[in-house]
């Protein structure tokens, strides 16, 4: 047996085990199932790489702690056909957010503007409404109501201007 065999019957993992996410909790604790489960049951693992909601079911690369069964520890996730390996690594680094309702503050005191760009547009949506940016320096504000208030002048300035 070399290193990189499993042992399963002595109750030693060796080697590079092939398991399934089955949950991530929102404190980021993660479990997974694999062969060789001492428990009837997914156990708690530690990760290398971030891992979210968006990979329960994903099969990831388990090795153990000192071979230990009760140790694992994701040391990556493996990729699903459509995983984006054709995307180009422009240097920037993309968030994935579960959609879970949050509030973002911004408060480094250092700076006063808060600068969120993308590279075609910028879209911000709340129920029927939506604010859009687009790279070709458009604004499209859309809503089931639109109102503009203010305690100064209001102005609309432009080439043309179309009501109705």
């Amino acid at each position: 047996m070399n290193a990189n065999d499993v042992k399963i019957g002595d109750a030693k993992l060796d080697g590079v085990v092939i398991g399934m996410v089955m949950d991530v909790t929102k404190g980021g604790a993660i479990q997974v199932v694999f062969p060789g489960n001492p428990q009837d049951e997914a156990i708690r693992a530690r990760a290398t790489v971030p891992l979210s909601t968006r990979d329960i079911g994903a099969e990831v690369a388990l090795i153990f702690e000192g071979g230990n069964p009760t140790s694992p520890i994701i040391v990556g996730r493996l990729l699903r056909p459509g995983d984006g390996l054709n995307d180009p690594d422009d240097g920037t680094t993309e968030i994935d957010l579960d959609p879970a309702p949050m509030t973002v503050s911004v408060d480094n005191g250092a700076e006063d503007v808060v600068d969120i760009a993308g590279k075609e547009q910028v879209v911000i949506r709340c129920g029927r409404a939506s604010i859009t940016l687009t790279k070709a320096g458009k604004i499209l504000l859309r809503g089931a109501y639109i109102s503009s208030r203010s305690s100064g002048a209001n102005r609309i300035k432009g080439g043309s201007i179309h009501l109705n």
